[in-house]
């Protein structure tokens, strides 16, 4: 019972997120069918996936049963992508080719995030938890954008206005995220 209380904590730091008028007027109803759609998604997929790395142990492959669920997913990622290529009929070869450096470097990250990702979703107990622990993704993301945001300005000397103006904006109502970070940790301490 504990634990499901932790995860009302976590889901409890994620309402106060609304709390910011510069991150409340932002949203519209567009976004938020936008995003139930995906999170409910995203919620179904970790339930198959957590399924079938639950199931892969009866054949007793060790961890090449996970090596095997995650090449299915990845496989299927990819056609996924070549189908929406071939849905808006837009040719992405033109912008890979000219930002082939920025597309190595994202597509490289988001792989290693999402082996993590995966592989914690086969040793969790449940994918519940890791769901729970993904609500901090928030928190790195204001991290990161302090960084690159310090970059720009003080280290590189850049003077973009539009890609700072960017960076900036994940910083809108960072006390409040800050405070909702602190809440959702509370939480997550409570479910482990």
């Amino acid at each position: 019972m504990i634990k499901y209380i932790g995860m009302g904590v976590v889901l409890l730091g994620a309402i106060l997120l609304s709390l910011s008028n510069k991150i409340r007027n932002k949203f519209s109803v567009r976004y938020m069918s936008i995003m139930l759609a995906a999170v409910f998604l995203l919620s179904l997929s970790m339930i198959f996936e957590g399924e079938a790395y639950t199931r892969i142990l009866d054949y007793n492959f060790g961890d090449q049963g996970f090596l095997f669920i995650f090449a299915l997913f990845s496989l299927g990622a990819f056609l996924a992508g070549v189908f929406f290529t071939i849905l808006v009929k837009r040719n992405p070869i033109i912008l890979i080719k000219k930002y082939w450096k920025v597309f190595f470097v994202a597509e490289g990250i988001s792989f290693v995030g999402t082996l993590a990702s995966q592989r914690s979703i086969d040793v969790a107990p449940s994918v519940s938890y890791v769901a729970t622990v993904e609500t901090f993704v928030p928190v790195f993301i204001i991290f990161f954008s302090l960084i690159i945001l310090v970059y720009l300005s003080k280290i590189a000397k850049v003077g973009n206005g539009v890609i700072e103006a960017i960076y900036r904006e994940q910083l809108d109502g960072v006390w409040i995220k800050i405070i909702a970070t602190v809440v959702m940790g509370v939480g997550v301490y409570l479910i482990s």
